[in-house]
């Protein structure tokens, strides 16, 4: 007779109830979200006011928040070592390692929340059971083939950039992601790794190019920018004064404090949006209120506005 095999158990639905606005995205999760609503049948029936129902929940609470500290690209629920639906089956025994929890109250979790008329998580058949019937679990797809990462700074030159040109031509066409081997991210790249140019300096000469009457109509692309660097770095040294009487290095590093503090400010706002998510003190609605903000005050540079956001919430989330 073959031997038993550990059944796959998934949290039904994650995606939809587990997962809010951009935490899909987040690798190492330090808060998890929980549906707020607990008149379903599903939570009368576990509960059912009783101590036993308590502790069944809890159980159940503690599961989703181990599961919600696995990778981003794997995370759908599998309650298994890797994330993915082929990886090592989680035991009541490790759940109960990894949350402190008891095995035979994990064990009785997964069997009242795997039953019908709970239906919280799905119990597939484990790898090589008997039945012919049984559900194949579908392989693990191959890891897609990572590209290099662009540099904060270079991202940043490329996002000034495009800012600029759509100051002086809301319809100019300009790329709205930027690639380490190719296009403006290339080029970005090139100019501060192989020419060695300083960023600071950078953004100096991109300050004027954009506002000199003959270059900012010539200066139309990263490539551009870089091929003719060493003039417009000459040209901007010769003429340092911008019209409203600051020099291009003091107008260029106004713009960048005023920038990132605005960008301080919407991290701060974020992280409270979504710890008070967390709480059940607001809905997940003001998330999408509070991107339609930054889109409205970033209308020409939107998409490098929500990435410096993301990451400045990380950076402060991380500083505690």
């Amino acid at each position: 007779m073959p031997e038993d095999r550990v059944p796959v158990y998934q949290v039904r639905d994650w995606a939809e109830y587990f997962e809010i606005g951009k935490s899909a995205g987040v690798d190492t999760k330090s808060y998890q979200t929980f549906p707020n609503r607990q008149d379903g049948l599903g939570y009368i029936r576990l509960t059912k006011n009783t101590a036993e129902g308590e502790r069944l929940y809890g159980c159940f609470v503690a599961m989703v928040i181990t599961l919600g500290k696995q990778p981003a690209r794997y995370r759908n629920g599998w309650l298994t070592a890797d994330g993915t639906p082929t990886g090592e089956p989680y035991t009541a025994s490790d759940l109960a390692l990894m949350t402190r929890m008891t095995e035979e109250g994990m064990q009785a979790m997964l069997n009242r929340c795997s039953s019908k008329d709970i239906d919280w998580i799905v119990k597939h058949p484990g790898t090589g059971d008997p039945k012919p019937d049984a559900p194949e679990v579908p392989p693990d797809p191959p890891e897609p083939k990572k590209q290099p990462i662009l540099s904060d700074d270079a991202l940043s030159l490329c996002d000034c950039l495009s800012m600029k040109i759509r100051e002086n031509d809301p319809k100019a066409k300009v790329p709205a992601d930027f690639c380490y081997t190719t296009g403006w991210g290339r080029d970005a790249r090139l100019l501060l790794e192989t020419d060695g140019r300083p960023y600071d300096e950078a953004l100096q000469v991109m300050n004027f190019a954009s506002s000199d009457d003959f270059w900012k109509s010539n200066i139309l692309s990263m490539g551009k920018f870089r091929k003719q660097y060493t003039k417009l770095l000459l040209q901007s040294k010769r003429r340092p004064n911008t019209p409203d009487g600051e020099t291009a290095e003091e107008k260029a590093e106004r713009q960048r404090q005023t920038y990132a503090a605005t960008i301080e400010d919407y991290a701060k706002e974020y992280n409270g949006i979504l710890y008070r998510i967390e709480l059940g003190v607001v809905e997940k609605s003001c998330l999408d209120e509070f991107w339609r903000k930054v889109r409205d005050n970033f209308p020409k540079n939107a998409d490098a506005a929500e990435r410096a956001i993301n990451k400045r919430a990380k950076e402060l989330e991380k500083e505690g």
